[in-house]
């Protein structure tokens, strides 16, 4: 009788797998380079891992057009989590008036979280999951410091080293 073939995993899951071997601080920082990657000026820690508040801030210049000043709070939870509406509410009370919010994690949202997300009257909260966090790393790979590509073990390509 032939053997099966191995199971054919995720390159997806792989990486967000090596993401989550970093500690809380050291993916908030993960998340301000990739601001800076993404043409954030100023990006930055602000955060303390686990104040549930804005973990990291940055400010895009549209060539002096437009000015967007965005509050980031990065959540690192294991594969098949979902946020909840209530996470992304907590998040909403913490971006000043006339600015905006993103909420990068490693997981997945609610249906809801997302609506909440958008809600008219309150300030915009862009919403990246895992696999959409998958891709700007891929797309923005070499515009981060060589420091944390060793750490995931990762290399061009996002593949295991």
């Amino acid at each position: 009788m032939a053997a099966s073939p191995a199971p054919t995993r995720d390159p997806s899951s792989v990486v967000l797998e090596q993401v989550l071997q970093l500690d809380d601080k050291e993916f908030e920082i993960l998340i301000s380079h990739l601001l800076t990657a993404l043409g954030f000026e100023g990006s930055e820690v602000t955060g303390k891992s686990g104040d549930g508040g804005v973990d990291a801030v940055g400010e895009l210049n549209v060539f002096n057009l437009a000015k967007v000043k965005v509050f980031v709070q990065a959540k690192r939870y294991k594969l098949g989590t979902k946020i909840s509406v209530k996470t992304v509410r907590q998040l909403r009370q913490a971006i000043p008036r006339d600015s905006q919010g993103a909420f990068i994690t490693t997981a997945d949202f609610q249906k809801k979280a997302g609506e909440v997300a958008l809600e008219s009257g309150f300030p915009r909260i862009g919403l990246i999951n895992g696999r959409q966090l998958v891709d700007l790393l891929v797309e923005h790979w070499d515009e981060i410091p060589q420091e944390f590509r060793e750490r995931l073990g990762l290399r061009h390509g996002l593949v295991l080293t």
